[in-house]
């Protein structure tokens, strides 16, 4: 009984040939999963390139116009100098972010909506502040207007 225990070790115990083949076999496992994340990165770099050359440096999509409307008493020159960005430049790299910022910053503006209009027009929509109190300080002279929120 004691030969067939011996024996069952020596046929269940790994040798040296199993030990190089486990190791090849979890080298290939670990080689194979930095390949796909590589060639994922590569895939992902290239996308964002060719969106590049396809958008932000297409002519096709150069800013021609930029239709400004309000409902208010500021001028369209004016709204679009506080705009921030000039005709001729790419339309997809205009950041919609920075032109509300800028429009908003203005005391007068109160809500700002901005669209593409493909392939070559900007449309900004500003809502001006409505003032329903009127305020002159006696010692500076200077007239104040409030609007329903106290800007």
């Amino acid at each position: 009984m004691a030969s067939k225990r011996r024996k069952k070790r020596k046929q269940y115990s790994k040798t040296k040939a199993s030990k190089t083949l486990v190791a090849r076999r979890s080298s290939l496992i670990i080689l194979s999963v930095i390949l796909t994340v590589v060639l994922i990165v590569m895939l992902m770099y290239g996308l964002s390139y060719v969106g590049t050359l396809f958008f932000s440096r297409n002519p096709n999509f150069t800013l021609k116009t930029i239709e400004m409307t309000t409902d208010g008493r500021l001028s369209v020159l004016e709204l679009k100098r506080w705009v921030g960005i000039d005709e001729g430049s790419n339309l997809f790299a205009a950041d919609f972010d920075e032109v509300r910022a800028n429009l908003l910053s203005k005391p007068q503006i109160e809500s700002v909506s901005i669209h593409r209009d493909l392939p070559s027009t900007l449309v900004v929509h500003v809502i001006e502040r409505e003032a329903v109190v009127q305020v002159r300080f006696r010692r500076s002279g200077f007239l104040y207007l409030l609007d329903r929120q106290g800007i």
